[in-house]
């Protein structure tokens, strides 16, 4: 992949994260959603995984189960490895 192409990849999910961020910030509301749309949206198995775990946590509102997105989004890019491609970007960035 070529460098630039792996820098706006980058630079794309942590817009998203940014994103999630501000909405939870302003309506958290709008950032909750159900555990029906989380497994349709993330994968079943890594949710309930780290759901045990405690990375992610879970609220109820009557006898929904309710997710933030921001913080699926958050553990989500913190499992990713970027190293390599940060250290790509920043030797390009220096020559």
């Amino acid at each position: 992949m070529e460098i630039r192409e792996e820098t706006i990849r980058v630079l794309d999910e942590c817009l998203d994260l940014v994103i999630a961020a501000i909405v939870k910030r302003t309506t958290p509301c709008k950032d909750d959603i159900t555990e029906h749309q989380a497994f349709q949206r993330y994968d079943r198995k890594w949710l309930r995984h780290r759901k045990k775990q405690g990375y992610i946590k879970t609220h109820r509102i009557g006898s929904r189960i309710l997710y933030s997105v921001f913080e699926i989004e958050c553990q989500r890019l913190a499992e990713k490895d970027y190293s390599d491609a940060f250290d790509r970007i920043y030797r390009s960035a220096d020559e």
